[in-house]
Parts: C-alpha cells; structure tokens; sequence
C-alpha cells in the first residue's frame, strides 16, 4: 500500500543562500486520506529592509518572492526577520499527507512527492517542478545550500520499532547509520544529507534517475 506526503519546496539560487524546508507529519496522517498540512519554508537574505529606507522591502527580498512565486505552484509569504545577525524570509507551503495519489487535481498543487511505500519512505520531485528547477538553476549566479527536514510524530497508541536511516541526521546529530523506535506520542526530526538532498534535485546527474529520488527512512 502506498501512503503518499506530497511536499512544495524551495530553490532559490539565484540569492546563493540557505534554504531550509521543515514540515511536521503524524503517523495517522501518513494513514489516512490525502489531506494539506502546513511547511514552513526558511530562506536567508542579504536584508529584509532597504538600506536607504527601513520601512520598504530590501531588493533581494523582493527578489525572493517574485522567483518562489515562479518556482511553486501555491506558497504564501509570512515575514521577514533578522536572527543573529542574519536575514531571513519566511514562507508557507502546501504538503499533501495521505496514502492515495489518485486525485490528479492534488497532485497539480505539490512539486515535491514524499511516498511512503510498503516498508520505506521516499523523497520524489515532480517531474514539471524538476524541469522548472533545472532551468531556473541554469541561470543562477551561484549555489544554495538546502536542508530538508521532515519530523515524524507516532500519534498512535502502539509503537514502531526498528526505523532505520542511513547517512542522515537525527535530531540534529549526523549518523551514518542508524536504528530507533518512536514510541506512542514521540517525535524524531530526520535531516537528508547532502548527497541525499543533491540526489533529490539534480536527478539528471544519473541516468537511472531522471525523476529525483532518495531515501528518507525504512521501517521493519
């Protein structure tokens, strides 16, 4: 049986800055039929403010809405903020969470696919979301560094042993491998690595891959 997350996210190369995409997904969830959860979607800026005046948006801040608003298909701009000396532009983003895809009106609002099928859990991009962001990549003046982040909660009443990741972090501590249960009312943040995140967006690298797709987790 297939249980399908289906999640919008971000690239914004162009600003040669983090971006992080963070959504929280509950097991019954990943159970039941498909239904839109909210992603927060983080992404570092030069300045949120004009230099020359502090009440209008900063140059790279509009810039930054208008290529996500090219990019994606529904996301909303939240705010704009400064932590630690560092500017960040918050937005929100549709996840479809569910274990049917067979609604194609859905699948025409998500850009990335999440699959949970039979005994492990997959990051998938959508083809039409994969050809906008090899062709906005293109033309980009420099890299981004992305971290995906996906935090699972057991809202069952049983619970689930023997999960396991490979070469992702858990928690925010980076393993190479490792295996853990998630009891009733627990929650666990897996992170993909690099590798896993660059396997999931430059699927043309392989041959065999020309849909993006990588490995979030295995249950057993």
């Amino acid at each position: 049986m297939k249980k399908i997350l289906l999640i919008s996210f971000i690239s914004a190369m162009l600003l040669g800055c983090d971006a992080n995409v963070e959504t929280t997904v509950t097991i019954s969830q990943l159970d039941a039929k498909p239904s839109f959860v909210k992603g927060n979607l983080t992404l570092e800026v030069p300045a949120c403010s004009d230099y020359k005046d502090s009440r209008s948006e900063s140059s790279s801040l509009i810039t930054a809405k208008k290529e996500i608003a090219q990019l994606f298909k529904s996301v909303e701009y939240k705010e704009c903020y400064t932590q630690k000396m560092k500017s960040y532009a918050s937005f929100e983003i549709p996840i479809l969470v569910g274990q049917d895809i067979s609604d194609t009106e859905l699948l025409k609002q998500a850009d990335i696919l999440t699959v949970k099928h039979d005994k492990g859990i997959y990051a998938i991009t959508n083809p039409e979301f994969t050809k906008k962001l090899i062709q906005y990549k293109k033309k980009a003046m420099s890299n981004i560094d992305f971290k995906i982040s996906i935090s699972l909660i057991n809202d069952t009443d049983k619970s689930i042993d023997k999960i396991s990741v490979t070469k992702a972090f858990i928690d925010n501590r980076p393993y190479d491998a490792a295996e853990f249960s998630l009891t009733p009312n627990a929650k666990v943040t897996i992170t993909l690595s690099d590798v896993s995140t660059q396997i999931l967006l430059n699927p043309t690298t392989d041959s065999n891959n020309k849909q993006g797709i990588t490995e979030i987790a295995k249950f057993q």
